[in-house]
């Protein structure tokens, strides 16, 4: 034609081996429809995957996020476990204040024994010498 295309004798196109182009497009077509199909199913695939992915990614969001609460009930329990450590702490320096009170009352008790048989002998002492005195002064006066 003037285009510089092969046309045969009944006026369709040829390529350079003398096949028409309509027998060509004809066999290509089959092939052309499953290559449509196959891109179909491949970018329902695709799409699938993507849900998929978007899924996972979803999934991994709330696992960070009960992860952080997890990480912040952790902390929480670390604060009150610091918390309960300084009162027992506390608790055993007043055991310990309270001890030590004990022992300066345990040393003021001993010390008042001491005291009260120190002064026990005292009076017996007193009585003797007063029994002696009563007595020389009653040898005296007979």
């Amino acid at each position: 034609d003037d285009n510089g295309r092969r046309i045969d004798d009944n006026g369709r196109r040829i390529d350079d081996n003398g096949r028409r182009i309509d027998e060509l497009f004809a066999l290509f077509t089959p092939v052309k429809k499953q290559l449509e199909d196959q891109g179909g199913r491949t970018y329902a695939v695709e799409a699938i995957q993507r849900a998929q992915q978007e899924q996972i990614d979803d999934q991994g969001r709330r696992l960070q996020g009960q992860f952080a609460e997890v990480n912040g009930q952790f902390a929480n329990i670390n604060g009150q476990m610091l918390q309960t450590r300084n009162q027992v702490t506390g608790l055993q320096g007043q055991f310990s204040n309270i001890n030590g009170q004990v022992s300066n009352i345990n040393g003021q008790i001993l010390q008042t024994r001491n005291q009260v048989a120190e002064n026990r002998a005292s009076l017996v002492e007193l009585r003797n010498t007063t029994e002696a005195t009563v007595s020389g002064l009653q040898n005296g006066m007979s």
